[in-house]
């Protein structure tokens, strides 16, 4: 059964943990992303792997292809790099970023 995981400004966490989810909070499904405070300090990895996603996202913005991903990590799929995308990408939705302002 996936895990229903939530994020927010600053705040990650999933279903059947220690967390619980405040009311604000949009509920989406990432069926292959688990949050352990447990496993990796409590960062989001790929299928309970020590795979975190940020190490996965890290990879492809470093200019390297999904090909060379897999081939370094054998365990993760087509599937689990796009899973890493999505929810990279909704971590990071309605976020305010820091802008340096011109001198």
């Amino acid at each position: 059964m996936p895990r229903e995981c939530w994020v927010d400004v600053g705040f990650f966490g999933c279903s059947g943990g220690r967390l619980s989810s405040p009311d604000s909070l949009v509920v989406v499904a990432f069926d292959r992303i688990t949050l352990d405070p447990a496993q990796m300090g409590g960062l989001p990895c790929i299928r309970g792997l020590r795979i975190p996603v940020a190490t996965v996202v890290g990879q492809l913005a470093a200019g390297r292809s999904y090909d060379e991903v897999l081939k370094d990590f054998p365990e993760l799929d087509r599937d689990d790099i796009l899973a890493a995308l999505e929810y990279a990408a909704a971590a990071v939705q309605e976020r305010e970023l820091p802008q340096r302002t011109p001198a």
